[in-house]
């Protein structure tokens, strides 16, 4: 209540008085018209829309994570297949080239 006195006093320039009168009124008038708040609810509908949009951003970042491991796997796959033909051709040419010396060698004799 006192930070809502300075408030009023600050921003609306009241006395300090005359904002706890006008807090202690506005108190009471929602008190008699029974306007008074159901905290308890008011609390659980903020604590469920916090846990909402905690659970959105964990599944936004679990779908991210998936998205990306989906990408570095396609990644991995094709650097596979590179390394793979790359090795493929230099046993084929490693053949190639050890012929080409047997031939050479056969030759010179």
């Amino acid at each position: 209540m006192d930070s809502l006195v300075s408030k009023l006093e600050r921003e609306v320039g009241l006395t300090s008085e005359q904002a706890r009168k006008t807090v202690d009124c506005v108190k009471n008038y929602l008190s008699e018209n029974d306007l008074t708040p159901d905290w308890e609810e008011f609390f659980e509908r903020k604590f469920e829309k916090i846990a909402d949009k905690t659970k959105n951003t964990y599944n936004q970042v679990v779908d991210k994570t998936q998205t990306l491991g989906g990408k570095i796997h396609d990644l991995a796959d094709k650097a596979g297949d590179v390394f793979e033909d790359l090795s493929d051709k230099t046993a084929k040419k490693v053949k190639d080239l050890r012929n080409k010396a047997a031939d050479f060698i056969s030759d010179k004799d």
